[in-house]
């Protein structure tokens, strides 16, 4: 029998989060060994509780981010990463891309220090990890495509509080 305790590893999907100004929101983790004082995309882990992947986007940006945010996720459009705690365990990080569509972020301040839209140009100039750039990078070429416009409009959930 196969148990989760053989395998050394995470997943922690994560919310990549554009505004209509094409920033991405990036939230400064605070109280945790490896990414105290690192900025990240939000969401955490999934829990066994969660019945989909939409319930568990739904619970975890509701608990992170607050009841007043609008957005549209598009399930279907993955991009996954890897990242190596100092501990040696993997985490593996599948992004998922929303647009924000209206709504204020109210952070949980036991999680986070501070949110900030952050745009491309400016990414550099906040600690995030290695990974970050490379994804915001990515989803902003593919969301400028008519690959996008054509295949995925239409074609997500919505997180309305």
């Amino acid at each position: 029998m196969i148990t989760g305790e053989k395998f050394n590893f995470q997943y922690c999907p994560k919310i990549v989060i554009f505004n209509e100004q094409d920033e991405v929101l990036l939230c400064e983790r605070k109280g945790e060994q490896d990414f105290d004082g690192v900025y990240s995309f939000p969401w955490g882990k999934r829990e066994r509780s969660d019945a989909s992947i939409e319930i568990g986007i739904t619970r975890e940006i509701q608990e992170e981010l607050g009841n007043d945010i609008h957005l549209e996720v598009y399930r279907l459009l993955t991009l996954e990463e890897e990242y190596v705690k100092k501990v040696g365990d993997t985490m593996i990080l599948p992004h998922y891309l929303a647009l924000h569509r209206w709504g204020k972020v109210m952070i949980n301040p036991e999680e986070y220090a501070r949110s900030q839209w952050i745009s491309l140009e400016t990414i550099d100039r906040i600690h995030t990890i290695p990974t970050v750039k490379k994804v915001v990078e990515t989803f902003l070429k593919l969301k400028q495509t008519e690959f996008f416009k054509d295949t995925f409009d239409g074609n997500h959930f919505r997180i309305w509080a």
